[in-house]
């Protein structure tokens, strides 16, 4: 082994196309790359760069695109005969670019990092096991990309025999909860081999600021600074993240706090997810509360919209993780949410830095909620020791020392690099 090993990086998603395992990709390829560890970013992101043919570079990050036939399909055709044609074109194109990337550069890489487990992992798995090459399997939402199949779905024998091989063959597999680490100990992996590292904040993006400051945000954003309590929901406005439950809450909130304002920060979701925004569309202007509900489609300064709200209210049904909360919890916000074991345990603890809710009854969230806006001493306990556990176990440097020592587990070698 070499005195610095190369490691590769593999996620179909990438910012610009943001979503919490493209953002924890974009981390770790940032700060390998910064420690020279980094060789090579494999992606398949929909958003075109530069010649997607050839390796190219952002941020200083040199990337190998694979294109993505499926979302050029949706821009060019409705027709889904020809839609289906290029489907089934698309494993092999995966296949061919994937293992020429293989073989052409198999001798300057000691460790291939999967983010979730899709056709790139599956093919690049394949070799690496051929070739006896490392490889590492992240990952990031339950019965998508975890080593047990979802019962719930219509998993042909191939696919569980994909996943088997896959993740018995991997050299760790890390998980960015305690949730998908249980699914590794069910599905049988040796306990050795089982990591848990979660997704981490930047402290210097995320953060709290002075009240003047604060108070210039509300009026930018809200146009309105007198509005309170600000409460933001933020992520993709879906079924799964529970906007339901949000909207029905603070319709109740809303009576004896007539001058509460509800921000929904976040992209509509994908088609066929609309129904409940929809719904829930239709009753703002039933109620005539227009003024109150505030929509403001996807930001990239969501930390500003932490800034102003009082209280961050993320009641999702279905997680990973949940990189919010602990941005939201860098930001001196106190939380509210819904239980989900292995996740709201793992952030929040018993109900110490943020308040999780066991039940999805609107009255219960209610109360949670008018508990942490009537008591000074509950929300500023919340916020204290939001604070330290953000510090101690989700900043940037923690969990990156967490990697580091992952990539020297797996690889038996002292990682040799400047700070």
């Amino acid at each position: 082994m070499s005195s610095n090993p190369r490691i590769v990086i593999v996620s179909e998603a990438f910012p610009p196309d943001y979503s919490g395992a493209g953002l924890g990709a974009q981390f770790l390829a940032k700060s390998l790359n910064n420690k020279d560890l980094l060789y090579r970013v494999i992606t398949r992101t929909k958003s075109r760069f530069s010649d997607e043919n050839s390796p190219f570079y952002i941020d200083e990050i040199k990337f190998y695109r694979i294109v993505y036939f499926q979302q050029l399909l949706n821009r060019v055709t409705n027709n889904r005969y020809l839609k289906l044609l290029i489907l089934l074109l698309d494993f092999p194109f995966v296949f061919i670019k994937t293992t020429f990337f293989f073989f052409r550069n198999k001798n300057h890489v000691d460790v291939f990092f999967f983010v979730s487990t899709k056709w790139i992992s599956l093919v690049l798995s394949f070799w690496c096991v051929l070739f006896k090459k490392k490889y590492i399997i992240e990952t990031t939402l339950l019965g998508h990309d975890d080593p047990i199949v979802n019962t719930t779905k219509k998993y042909i024998w191939f696919k569980r025999k994909i996943k088997n091989y896959q993740f018995k063959n991997a050299s760790a597999v890390t998980n960015i909860s305690m949730l998908l680490a249980n699914q590794c100990h069910k599905f049988g992996l040796p306990s050795k081999k089982v990591f848990t590292i979660p997704y981490s904040v930047n402290l210097s993006k995320f953060h709290s600021v002075e009240y003047d400051y604060k108070i210039e945000l509300k009026k930018r954003l809200l146009k309105n600074h007198l509005s309170y309590p600000i409460i933001l929901f933020t992520g993709v406005l879906i079924a799964r993240k529970g906007i339901d439950i949000v909207y029905n809450t603070f319709k109740e909130i809303l009576k004896d706090y007539p001058d509460a304002v509800l921000i929904f920060a976040g992209p509509q979701g994908a088609p066929g997810q609309e129904l409940h925004l929809a719904e829930i569309i239709r009753d703002i202007k039933a109620e005539g509360i227009e003024k109150h509900v505030v929509f403001s489609g996807a930001v990239t300064n969501i930390e500003d919209y932490f800034n102003i709200a009082d209280l961050f209210f993320f009641p999702s049904r279905e997680e990973g993780f949940g990189r919010v909360f602990i941005e939201a919890m860098a930001c001196e916000l106190p939380v509210v949410t819904k239980e989900i074991v292995g996740i709201t345990d793992y952030i929040f603890g018993n109900n110490e830095n943020g308040i999780v809710v066991k039940s999805e009854h609107t009255t219960d969230f209610v109360n949670a909620i008018k508990n942490v806006l009537e008591d000074s001493d509950l929300r500023n306990t919340l916020i204290s020791n939001a604070r330290i556990k953000v510090n101690t176990e989700f900043s940037d440097k923690e969990v990156l020392n967490k990697y580091l020592g992952l990539f020297e587990w797996v690889l038996n070698t002292k990682l040799n690099f400047q700070d």
